[in-house]
């Protein structure tokens, strides 16, 4: 098992906090602005606003979501947790490849749907039935994504179920 020093690894579990609360906030902020949504008053708005929403999913989510599996990963490889050494661990662990495979094989694809349909079409995207299952999906998935995001986070602190029996 590789070491780092103690400084070393408080600077990989600062740098996995930061991108755990890019992907928390992230995602909080993309399901208020979905859930939440400005009144567009123009079919540049609504474009405006729905590049606002992919840029937060391309330049905020993503980053936070990867670099927390990447500095998970060294944590798990530099510390005496490894990767399934406890329950809430491995729970961790699937959840975090189901999020971001599902976020971005189901619902980054919408997202880009969504500003391609305001981009061709204007306020009259806001009628699409495409664009009005495309928001549904985001909305949907995001809310669902952002619930096993935050239950990740409080197992972390809590880390509550017990130590794996030795087999």
């Amino acid at each position: 098992m590789i070491k780092f020093g103690k400084n070393g690894g408080r600077i990989l579990k600062s740098i996995h906090l930061i991108t755990v609360c890019l992907w928390v906030g992230g995602s909080m902020a993309l399901n208020l602005l979905m859930l939440f949504p400005l009144e567009p008053k123009s079919g540049n708005q609504l474009y405006g606003y729905l590049t606002a929403l992919r840029f937060i999913d391309e330049l905020v989510i993503v980053p936070g979501a990867l670099g927390s599996l990447i500095t998970g990963l060294l944590m798990s490889l530099t510390t005496h947790w490894g990767f399934f050494k406890h329950r809430w661990l491995a729970v961790k662990w699937i959840l975090t490849i189901a999020c971001i495979v599902i976020g971005i094989v189901a619902l980054a694809p919408p997202i880009v749907t969504l500003g391609q349909l305001a981009s061709e079409e204007g306020l009259s995207a806001l009628t699409n039935p495409s664009f009005i299952h495309a928001k549904l999906l985001t909305i949907k998935g995001g809310l669902a994504l952002l619930t096993l995001i935050i239950f990740m986070t409080v197992i972390s602190v809590f880390k509550p179920w017990s130590r794996k029996p030795a087999s």
